[in-house]
Formats: C-alpha cells, structure tokens, sequence
C-alpha cells in the first residue's frame, strides 16, 4: 500500500508537499506498522482526493473546464425541436457548434493563463517547456471532449438515435481543431504578454479569428449551412479544407512560439507579420467559399416501385429504408382499409415528401419547394409522415362558415390516429416549439372511438358541405 501512498501524496500540490509530504508520510506509515505494515486504503484515498482538490480549487483551468461542461450542457437543452437537419450523425455533431462557439473564447482565456504562468515560471529547456504545453492543455481537451459526450447524450435522447452519413468523422475532427486553435491562440499570446493582458486579449483573439477563420461556427451563425444544408444538398467540402489549414498554421505557430520563448522578443515580429497574413487570407475567402448549396440528383433516389412510394436517398436506405417502408406500407394499408383517398390532393406518399422535398401536392412545384425548403426539409419519423399525410388529406376544410376550423383539425387528428400514430404525438396537439401552444387542445381531440365515427361521417356525407376527395 505504501505505492498508493506515494501516489496520493504526488497528486498534492508542489507547495504542499514540500511543507507536510514527510510529515503525512510517517504519520501514515505508523498507522502501517499498527495495521500490520500496510497503510490503510481509508487513508489513502481520502488524501489522494484531498491533493486533487487542493489542485483544482487553485486552478484556473480547472474552472475553465467546468465553465465549458456547463456551456456545451446548457447549449443543447435549448435547441428547438425543429432544429434537427435530418436526424443524421452529421446533424446531430453540429449541435454541438454552438456551445463550441462560447467555449472557445473560455478555452483561449484559459490556456492563456496557464502559459504566463509557465513563462514566469522560468523554464530553461525547450523540451520541458513543450512539456509543460501538453501538460497545461489536455486538461481542457478532456473538459470539452466530456462536455460534448454529455451534450451529445443529451441530443440523442431529445432527437433520437442518429444515423450515420458522411461527413460525420470530418465534423467532430474539425470541432476537436477548433478546440487546439483556441488553446494555441491562448499559448501564443501567454508566452508573450502579462497575464492581466492575457485576460482580456485571449478571449478577443478567440473570437476574432472565429469570425475570420470559422465565420460559420460564430454564436451568430451556429448551423453551417453552407458546409451542410441536408443529406438531399451535396457537401461543401472548402470551409472544412479552409478550417483545418488555418487550424495546422496556428498550432504550428503555437509549438514555435513556447519553445522559443527565452528569444520571443526577435521572433514575435515576424511570428505576427505571418499570423495576420495567414489568417487574414484565409478570413478573406470565407465569404467566397461559401457556395449556394447545390441539390443532389434526383436519380439518387431509391424510390419503391409500388404504392405507397417511398423514396429514400441511399444512406436512409442503408440506414433505415426497410424499416421505415414497413411503418409506411402499413399506414398505406389502413388509409385503404379506411376508404382514405392515397392520391392526390393527398400527397401520393408522405414519406416521399417529408423525407425528399419532391412534392406531389398539386399545385406545388419542385421550384417553390427548393426557393422555400430545399430538398430534404426534415428527416421525418413514420408517425410524423403519417400527420403530415393527414393534414393535407383534410386541407380542403381548413374554413368550415359555421364550425371553423375546431372540426377540421379532429378531423386531421382523428385519420391520424386511425392510422396508428399515437394520441398524444400528432402534430396538431404537439406543443409548438416557438409559442408553447397547441392547435388542438387535447381536451377536444376525439379519442379513437370517436376519431373513427368523425371520419366515417366525413367519407359518406361530408363535412359541412365538403366531400372528401375521392
């Protein structure tokens, strides 16, 4: 146990240690030669706590790495449920851009700080001071990795289980660059200015390479959709080239900087000539590289040759095609079991549209759908599919003279759930995300007794006059 005892009292603070290491020790190691010679793991891992405590409480990148859990977390939990692109991994990655966006100027402060300390500390060797670089970072890489496997947990319980698609890997490579950017921002200005400057400076530096070098990840404009608009657009591949040439530069810039520091004085001119030339070029061709997203062919599509159609882009279909044709056809078979209408002015498959953009709604052209949407407006659940199918089935009556629209939103909810959607998950008694209200309060949505005898009525009679569509 005397190993555990060694390691406990190393976890301690420098300070510390110098002043009650040897005491501790033969303290504990009387209580060893009590206990039979060895020193009890109920001393020890108290203490072991106790040092890294006492490390963290003085530590500034200790709390810089909370703050950064705490961003990354909170960020997440306020997404609108209509932030989903299409439920993809790639979707759900760059959820993640706008906690990364406030955590960078925390991230830069941070490593700022930790570099005018090991600057005053006066280290001689360039290999100790790189040494202490590694040492100084992978504290707040392990910070930001964390908080984003947390807020990715949480994203997944919000929005479901992703998917993969590319360019998944691509995203989480370039959020882990934008990262060690913001620690070799903070490093680079540490290493050469009091750390009272260092304060104000790294933060500001943070945000202002951001804009210039990742214009598409500032807090003003979290979802990229120049570089990924939906799995229906072709990938814009340049800001992420542009991002990780800038993001290689500055490191580089970084590691030259803190082994260099003793001579900082000669080489910061010409480090800073080569900075702002760097970042200046390639902050300049932000704009122009963001491209109007391009849609994919339409013959990609893999599309069922039968009714109900459902067409999918290949990686839905790799991913979930068989699944959700399953949930389709199934809903398909019930809206004729029911006497339901399948084709126009219904589109001839929901899922073809919510999943697609490809409109077969009359009077709907491909053209307004990509000026408004785009292809690929939402990746879409079966049971939102379905909804979205019965809303537009009953889109005749939305103005009934004498009953207004109380009777035309059952009716919506009521082939809905005739279709198996559950009660409580159709859109028209969802809250809306933006105003927290409900089109149909569930206290007047008819239950599925009801919801049959409304619809039955509506396919034999009408509704205040307007047939069904036949």
């Amino acid at each position: 146990m005397s190993g555990f005892l060694e390691v406990a009292l190393a976890i301690h603070p420098r300070a510390w240690r110098e002043r009650y290491a040897d005491e501790v020790r033969g303290t504990l190691l009387d209580v060893a030669d009590a206990t039979g010679g060895k020193v009890p793991l109920a001393e020890t891992l108290p203490l072991g706590f106790r040092g890294l405590w006492l490390r963290a409480r003085g530590s500034v990148t200790f709390w810089a790495g909370l703050v950064v859990i705490v961003i990354q977390v909170a960020s997440v939990t306020s997404l609108n449920p209509f932030y989903d692109i299409d439920g993809s991994l790639t979707s759900h990655l760059l959820k993640l851009n706008q906690g990364l966006a406030y955590s960078l100027p925390v991230i830069a402060l941070a490593s700022g700080w930790a570099a005018a300390m090991a600057r005053i500390a006066g280290i001689a060797r360039a290999r100790d001071r790189l040494s202490r670089l590694v040492t100084d970072s992978w504290p707040l890489i392990a910070a930001t990795v964390f908080g984003s496997a947390v807020a990715l947990i949480v994203i997944v319980v919000r929005f479901g289980v992703p998917w993969y698609t590319n360019p998944g890997v691509l995203v989480a490579l370039t959020q882990l660059g934008m990262v060690l950017v913001a620690i070799a921002l903070g490093q680079m200005l540490g290493s050469v200015l009091p750390r009272v400057l260092v304060i104000f400076v790294a933060p500001a530096a943070a945000v202002t390479v951001g804009m210039l070098l990742f214009g598409w990840l500032t807090p003003l404009n979290a979802v990229p959709w120049s570089f990924y608009p939906g799995i229906a657009y072709q990938v814009d591949l340049r800001p992420i080239a542009r991002i990780g040439i800038g993001a290689a530069v500055l490191i580089a810039l970084a590691v030259l900087v803190v082994a260099l520091r003793p001579i900082w004085a000669r080489a910061l001119p010409v480090l800073a000539v080569v900075t702002v030339a760097v970042v200046g070029a390639m902050g300049s061709t932000s704009v122009a590289a963001i491209a109007t997203p391009v849609p994919r062919a339409e013959s990609e599509l893999v599309c069922s040759t039968a009714e109900p159609i459902v067409c999918l882009w290949p990686e839905q279909e790799a991913a979930f095609g068989s699944a959700y044709r399953q949930d389709m056809q199934a809903a398909y078979d019930s809206a004729l079991e029911l006497g339901l209408p399948v084709d126009n002015p219904a589109p001839r498959s929901a899922a073809r549209y919510s999943l697609t953009g490809i409109s077969a709604i009359e009077g709907i052209t491909a053209d307004n759908l990509l000026t408004d949407f785009g292809l690929g407006t939402a990746g879409l659940t079966p049971d939102s599919a379905v909804s979205f199918y019965a809303l537009s089935l009953t889109a005749g009556l939305a103005v009934e003279p004498e009953h207004g629209e109380s009777e035309y939103l059952a009716l919506s909810h009521s082939v809905a759930i005739l279709l198996g959607v559950p009660a409580d998950e159709t859109w028209l008694v969802m809250e809306d995300p933006y105003t927290g209200t409900r089109l149909l309060d569930p206290a007047d949505a008819p239950d599925e007794a009801a919801a049959r005898a409304l619809v039955e009525r509506w396919l034999a009679e009408g509704l205040n006059g307007v047939s069904a569509p036949s």
